[in-house]
């Protein structure tokens, strides 16, 4: 009995203090991975980086990065909106004949695919966005707010990927269809889970 009151005080410690922590340590590793030319570690920090984020998704810390867990709806909804993003994406490509990546390295695959997404979303879905909210904290249309605040984020996220032209419109329009992931449920995870399926999708199509 006393090994198992131990080892619940353990876990709950470890979520409290260290958790966190560890989080933000592989946070910032996996983010300078995309340097290091070793797909290995890279999916190594990939894998941690996203099994940590997880924990913290069920943690009192989540609401600071609205990185609440959603309910398996709000996934299949994300999955779909990634995989319409990606066919309007593949018609300008085909249309506009645009110039397309051509082989990339797994490093930079598994990078793009599954520390990309996170880190981008938790920024720009997350703390931006839930800092703009405070700001409107105290006015009386907050959805009407909140949808302003979803099309500057994605203006915002658009600009600051240096993009332009017609790259610029997609980035935007993509930015928009993220913003509606974490409107329509609360929470960031729906738009890190549907940034890393049209991720997946643009590698998988342009990436070879």
């Amino acid at each position: 009995m006393s090994e198992v009151v131990i080892s619940q005080s353990l876990g709950v410690e470890w979520r409290r203090k260290w958790l966190p922590i560890a989080w933000l340590a592989t946070w910032g590793l996996a983010v300078m991975s995309v340097a290091v030319p070793y797909w290995w570690v890279i999916g190594l920090l990939a894998i941690t980086f996203w099994e940590l984020t997880w924990q913290m998704s069920g943690t009192d810390k989540a609401l600071i990065l609205s990185l609440e867990r959603v309910n398996s709806r709000a996934i299949q909804w994300a999955t779909f909106a990634a995989i319409t993003l990606f066919l309007l994406f593949w018609v300008c490509v085909k249309k506009e004949n645009l110039p397309v990546y051509g082989k990339v390295p797994a490093g930079k695959v598994l990078w793009s695919v599954l520390i990309s997404p996170i880190t981008e979303e938790l920024f720009f879905r997350g703390l931006m966005y839930n800092g703009f909210l405070f700001v409107g904290r105290k006015l009386r249309s907050k959805r009407a707010f909140e949808i302003l605040i979803m099309f500057l984020v994605a203006s915002v996220f658009a600009v600051a990927h240096a993009r332009t032209g017609i790259y610029l419109t997609l980035t935007t329009v993509a930015g928009i269809v993220y913003g509606l992931c974490r409107l329509k449920s609360g929470s960031v995870i729906p738009a890190i889970v549907c940034h890393a399926v049209f991720n997946a999708l643009v590698m998988w199509t342009f990436g070879r």
